[in-house]
């Protein structure tokens, strides 16, 4: 769990790439701000983005390709701020829960998954 980085320090990358997670529990990144890029690339054989995972978190765009991912619940991004985009391509997803994504985003790309 990474919760609450100081405000004194200048946090201006965020990646946990290349890492084997199998469960992220709610609140796992929890008021986190990222002044540039937060990647979260290849964390096989995590399928689901749980509700509250990233929970008041901002970065200027935030980068989950090269998963597998199947699932994102019901506020899994909740409260973020993502000023240009958000990257899910090529990510597998089959369902994207109501309210999946709750607050600012600026680009949106879910190309090439298995949506229903």
């Amino acid at each position: 769990t990474v919760n609450k980085n100081d405000a004194s320090e200048d946090l201006l990358t965020f990646d946990i790439s290349e890492n084997p997670i199998r469960v992220l529990k709610s609140y796992a990144f929890n008021e986190i701000s990222v002044g540039n890029r937060a990647t979260f690339r290849n964390l096989k054989p995590l399928k689901v983005i749980p509700t509250f995972a990233l929970n008041k978190f901002s970065a200027k765009s935030m980068d989950f390709s090269e998963n597998e991912l199947e699932m994102i619940q019901m506020k899994a991004f909740n409260e973020v701020d993502i000023g240009e985009g958000l990257v899910l391509n090529e990510v597998g997803l089959k369902w994207i829960d109501r309210m999946a994504i709750v607050g600012s985003v600026g680009k949106l790309f879910l190309q090439n998954n298995n949506i229903e």
